[in-house]
């Protein structure tokens, strides 16, 4: 039952991520960006989020950018 509580919490993080991403970073130095991956962790305390860039010449700083906004 835990197994499929983590695997919807997984995907409604990787969608509400995204969501948050396209409507409220504004920074014109982040990129477009595909969530491809959001992991909880087994005590829901923290999540794990992947991401790739969609530009055909990331920026070396879409990591650094997304992090500094982690507390949307």
């Amino acid at each position: 039952m835990t197994h499929h509580r983590n695997a919807r919490l997984n995907e409604q993080f990787k969608r509400e991520i995204a969501r948050v991403i396209s409507v409220k970073v504004r920074d014109p130095r982040v990129g477009r960006v595909l969530i491809t991956e959001a992991r909880v962790t087994a005590d829901s305390s923290l999540v794990r989020v992947f991401f790739r860039s969609l530009e055909e010449a990331p920026g070396p700083d879409d990591g650094v950018l997304l992090e500094e906004g982690r507390h949307l």
